[in-house]
Order: C-alpha cells, then sequence, then structure tokens
C-alpha cells in the first residue's frame, strides 16, 4: 500500500481552495488502497484565533505548535511514498520544511491555486504582513519534483 502524506494548512471542508484541490481525491485514492495521512495544524479554535485581530501571543504559540507539527511531519514523510503540499508547508516566511522535503525519497508534490506569492494577507494579520516572504512560493516550485497549478497567472 502507497502511502501519500497530504500537508495542508486546514482542517477538512474549511478551505475551498483546499477541498477542490485535493480533499476531494481522497475518498478515490483510498478506495484504490491509497494509505492517506492527512496533516493540519489548525484546528476549528486555533482558526477562529489566527484570524482574529490582534491576539499575538496566541498567534505567535499557533506559529510555534504549527512548526512543530511539521517536524512531526518529516517523520511521517520519510516513511511516504508522496508528500503532497498545498500552499506551504507553514504559514511564516520560512521554507524549511520544503527544503527537507526536497531531500527525501518520497516524491514532492507541490500545489497551489491563487497568487500567492503576492502579499495579501487577511484582514485579523494585516499588522503581521512583514512576517510573510511571498517569494517562496518560487523556491517551493525549485524544490518539488512536481508543481501542479489551478489559476491563470
Amino acid at each position: 500500500m502507497k502511502t501519500i502524506l497530504v500537508i495542508v494548512q486546514h482542517r477538512k471542508g474549511r478551505s475551498p481552495g483546499q477541498r477542490f484541490r485535493i480533499e476531494h481525491f481522497l475518498p478515490y485514492l483510498e478506495e484504490r488502497n491509497y494509505n492517506i495521512v492527512f496533516s493540519n495544524y489548525l484546528d476549528e479554535k486555533s482558526d477562529k484565533i489566527f484570524y482574529s485581530k490582534a491576539n499575538y501571543f496566541r498567534k505567535l504559540l499557533i506559529a510555534i505548535k504549527a512548526f512543530r507539527h511539521r517536524l512531526r511531519d518529516l517523520k511521517i514523510a520519510k516513511k511516504s511514498d508522496v508528500v503532497f503540499v498545498y500552499r506551504e508547508a507553514h504559514m511564516l516566511g520560512t521554507t524549511y520544511i520544503e527544503r527537507k522535503l526536497s531531500k527525501m525519497p518520497a516524491v514532492f508534490v507541490f500545489d497551489f491555486d491563487d497568487s500567492i506569492w503576492l502579499n495579501d494577507t487577511s484582514d485579523g494579520n494585516k499588522n503581521l504582513a512583514w512576517m510573510k516572504r511571498t517569494s517562496k512560493t518560487a523556491d517551493i516550485c525549485k524544490y518539488a519534483d512536481l508543481v501542479t497549478t489551478g489559476n491563470e497567472y
């Protein structure tokens, strides 16, 4: 049985793009005996805090927890056949996780469906826009074995 590690930000059913780009394929893959490991780091409670205004300390804790979650994902990736990353492995400017994935035997698939290389920050996080590094999209494309996109850009 082949294992696919799916790295996303949101829980299942939360993000329209995520649902369209990967979630609706999961039952099909599972029916064909693929083992799907779905890894998201924002649960419903964290999601509300993360997209709210202020709450900076709690957002910092969420970012740290999310990074630790991704470090655990690296262990899973070592045992996976395919690693599918939707948009980015972590919300901050680092590509550390993607660089590590590029050195593993699993096929690293990077998928995005928006102009994520532009600086578009949610209203609740405008004051934290400086922490994003939109140029990381180009770097992740270089690290990936396969890049799939779904936009007109």
